[in-house]
C-alpha cells in the first residue's frame, strides 16, 4: 500500500509518503536444480520467507526563500527478511531473519546568484541490524541456535556527507566546480 499526502501549493509544500509491503514465501527453483556428485538434490527447501517493509518519508519543499529553492527530506524504513533452507535428506531446516531499521535525512537548496547557479546540501544515514538464525528439527521439533549471517548482537553501519556546487554558463561553454565530502562509519 502507498499513499501521499501533500499541503501546500506547488512553490511550498510538505509532503507525507507512506509505504508498507509484504510479500509471500518465494522459493529459490535455481537452488532446487542443484545437484549433488551423486545425482540426487542437494536441497529439500531453499526459500525467501515472506518479506515485510514499512517507509514513512516527510519532504518539506520552500522555492520562496531568500536563500534559495530548498528541500528538506526525513525518512524512516524498517524490513524484515528471512531465509528458510533444508539439505535434502536432513531433518534439519535452517531459518535465519534479518531485521534492519534504515534512518536519513538529506537537504539541498539551489540558488541562481547572478550568472552562477549555485547548489550545496547534505544528508545523513544510519542503518541499524538484527540477525538471527535457528536449526529446527522437522521430526522432534527441537530448536536451536545456529551462526547468523550478520553479527547476532546487531551492528550499524552510517554517512554523514555535505557538498557545494558551482556552475557558469557562457555562449558555448559552462564551467562547473564542485567539492563533495562524506564520511562512513
Amino acid at each position: 500500500a502507498v499513499q501521499k499526502v501533500r499541503y501546500g501549493g506547488p512553490a511550498r509544500h510538505l509532503e507525507l509518503n507512506a509505504q508498507v509491503s509484504t510479500s509471500t514465501h518465494v522459493s529459490r527453483f535455481d537452488k532446487m536444480n542443484d545437484l549433488t556428485s551423486d545425482g540426487l538434490p542437494r536441497w529439500a527447501m531453499w526459500q525467501y520467507g515472506p518479506q515485510n517493509r514499512t517507509m514513512l518519508a516527510l519532504h518539506y519543499r520552500d522555492h520562496n526563500l531568500d536563500m534559495g529553492r530548498l528541500h528538506i527530506t526525513a525518512a524512516v524504513q524498517s524490513i524484515e527478511e528471512s531465509r528458510l533452507i533444508r539439505l535434502f535428506g536432513s531433518d534439519s531446516m535452517e531459518s535465519q531473519l534479518e531485521d534492519v531499521d534504515v534512518y536519513s535525512l538529506q537537504f539541498d537548496i539551489d540558488k541562481e546568484l547572478g550568472k552562477w547557479a549555485l547548489s550545496y546540501g547534505g544528508e545523513w544515514t544510519h542503518n541499524a541490524v538484527t540477525s538471527t538464525a535457528e536449526a529446527y528439527d522437522v521430526v522432534t521439533g527441537d530448536r536451536s541456535e545456529i551462526l547468523t549471517r550478520y553479527p547476532n548482537e546487531g551492528s550499524t553501519t552510517g554517512s554523514l556527507s555535505a557538498y557545494a556546487a558551482a556552475q557558469r554558463k557562457y555562449e558555448k561553454w559552462s564551467l562547473n566546480a564542485g567539492l563533495r565530502y562524506s564520511r562512513a562509519q
